[in-house]
């Protein structure tokens, strides 16, 4: 009796580990009809230089390593390998438009979906930041270095099968039209394309924080005084002269490349939005 019940569970937790392992094949190997579109990549060296302020302040080094060859984003065997692949060849080998594609709405050449990548926060990025960032990738020297890797472990592929994970341009197609191009003289708006394209990947698409309360709402902020605030974004260190873990880290890496106009606009926006002034 005990044999035929053993073999009953192993029959199951067979069928069940097929069934999650088909399911979540499935939801790789999805494709998505986005057309591709032309955009205008400039070449001049200042367009360039602009192009890699963009690039860190958007992550693109934090990901795929300092010289852009690509790194080992997660290994282990719960939650399987990932590797952002090696930039220097990928821009070079992908057309302007497969780029801009893969970029905005996380489509690959092939069609499939990107799985790491944050491509919402992309989403909204204007042609001529975009064209700025891919303009720099492009230049940067080709280097040896990792190819892409998507192999997710069982932990990755039962929250696929149950569609807690899912492929970026699922929520880009949840996202709405994109934002127009921002105009810096519109200090909200633009303080809210800054927010957009570059602080969303952890504080999710609304700014009210994501991870489980890992990260705040950022109308925080309206708690900062625009010195503290811009200091924050500089430095990494908070009011009571505190360090703020990922958000220290990030801010010295990335945001610690804001302009001051741009610290300013994203400060204005960010307390407009929890409705306490203009944030001058």
């Amino acid at each position: 009796m005990l044999a035929i019940v053993a073999a009953a569970v192993a029959g199951l937790s067979l069928t069940a580990a097929v069934y999650v392992y088909v399911a979540s094949e499935r939801l790789i190997r999805r494709t998505y009809d986005v057309p591709l579109t032309d955009l205008t990549i400039p070449g001049d060296s200042a367009s360039i230089a602009e192009g890699r302020r963009l690039a860190l302040i958007r992550g693109c080094q934090g990901c795929h390593g300092e010289t852009l060859g690509g790194a080992v984003f997660a290994d282990d065997f719960m939650t399987g390998r990932a590797v952002a692949p090696n930039l220097t060849r990928v821009a070079r080998e992908y057309s302007i438009s497969e780029l801009a594609r893969v970029i905005r709405y996380g489509v690959r050449p092939n069609g499939e979906g990107v799985q790491i990548m944050p491509s919402p926060m992309y989403y909204h990025l204007s042609d001529a930041d975009l064209g700025r960032i891919i303009a720099f990738l492009r230049s940067a020297p080709t280097v040896d270095g990792a190819g892409y890797e998507f192999r997710p472990g069982p932990a990755t592929r039962w929250e696929m099968a149950r569609g807690e994970w899912l492929p970026w341009p699922e929520d880009i197609l949840l996202m709405g039209a994109r934002m127009p191009a921002p105009n810096p003289d519109d200090t909200i708006r633009y303080g809210e394309y800054l927010a957009q394209t570059a602080c969303t990947e952890c504080h999710g698409n609304d700014l009210t924080g994501g991870d489980g309360g890992s990260t705040p709402d950022l109308r925080i902020a309206a708690a900062y005084s625009p010195h503290d605030f811009a200091r924050l974004m500089q430095t990494g260190v908070a009011t009571g002269e505190r360090e703020l873990g990922l958000m220290t880290i990030v801010s010295r890496g990335r945001f610690s490349h804001f302009t001051d106009l741009e610290i300013r606009a994203l400060y204005a926006f960010l307390r407009a939005r929890a409705g306490v002034g203009n944030g001058s």
